[in-house]
């Protein structure tokens, strides 16, 4: 079983019961949990500022390029179709990575390997109380491929009981690491995650992360699930003024050091491109 979600201009369609007004309004946006002693949050645009002056200094202490240098082979966007970010054809195993690619280790390594569920080759990743990213360095011109494709699934989520949004809440089931440019070169990142308490279309900050929700506690298990994602929609939302220019990088991470748990996740499929139908 495959399902399809489509997040365009501003919000998913699958955001049915959404906790944000229009973006070009007054913006309110809320970060329920279901933990008892949480209440419900409610950020304005004005209030986003604290966190994201956080993420400027974690940005700054990590350094412009936190997976190290964008280098050849780097994948480009010279072709007027799909990119493949992957290119898992021919690949016997991801020891050593190829080029191009690189392994962030934060607190002890996840599992990434290939497999083949089902005849498709994919990317396996592993979390036993570990956190680490598998990173894919592209240079990708946002401007003619805004459109980020994937296909994910989830065998074993995250049990967090902990707020995505307060600190200990960042396990993630899944994420994808996205490094970007704007038209004045200033680097950005965001991150598009499998969140274990908020809904998708939702945002949220950990530890001055900003987080764009694609997959929730409602997201079926064990089911594959394909996403198209407008990066200038989800890059808009967090820097309003400014216009997305670069995708330099694409990172699939699983996480459970916080929880000191297990998680499972595959990735087989992930490419950048003009829009396109969802299967």
């Amino acid at each position: 079983m495959l399902i399809a979600v489509a997040f365009g201009a501003v919000l998913s369609s699958c955001a049915g019961d959404r906790s944000r007004e229009d973006v070009q309004g007054r913006d309110t946006i809320q970060t329920p949990c279901d933990a008892p002693d949480i209440r419900s949050k409610v950020r304005t645009r004005r209030s986003l500022s604290n966190p994201l002056s956080r993420y400027r200094r974690t940005k700054w202490a990590l350094g412009a390029e936190p997976f190290g240098p964008v280098s050849a082979p780097a994948i480009s966007s010279a072709a007027a179709g799909a990119v493949d970010l992957l290119q898992l054809d021919g690949l016997e195993s991801l020891s050593p990575l190829p080029s191009g690619w690189s392994h962030k280790v934060f607190g002890g390594a996840t599992r990434y390997s290939l497999i083949d569920p089902g005849g498709v080759r994919a990317i396996q990743g592993v979390a036993d109380g570990s956190s680490s990213i598998l990173f894919r360095h592209t240079l990708i011109d946002a401007t003619t491929h805004p459109f980020l494709r994937w296909t994910w699934r989830v065998d074993q989520a995250v049990e967090n009981v902990v707020c995505d949004h307060l600190p200990g809440g960042d396990d993630k089931s899944a994420r994808l690491f996205v490094t970007t440019r704007d038209l004045r070169g200033r680097t950005e990142w965001f991150e598009l995650v499998w969140a274990n308490h908020l809904a998708p279309g939702e945002l949220s900050f950990v530890h001055g992360f900003p987080h764009f929700v694609v997959a929730g506690p409602e997201t079926p298990l064990g089911t594959w699930v394909t996403y198209q994602v407008d990066l200038r929609s989800v890059f808009a939302q967090f820097w309003p003024n400014r216009t997305l220019a670069e995708i330099t990088g694409v990172g699939f991470m699983v996480n459970t050091d916080q929880s000191g748990g297990n998680a499972v996740a595959t990735l087989s499929r992930l490419t950048l491109g003009p829009v396109g139908d969802l299967p």
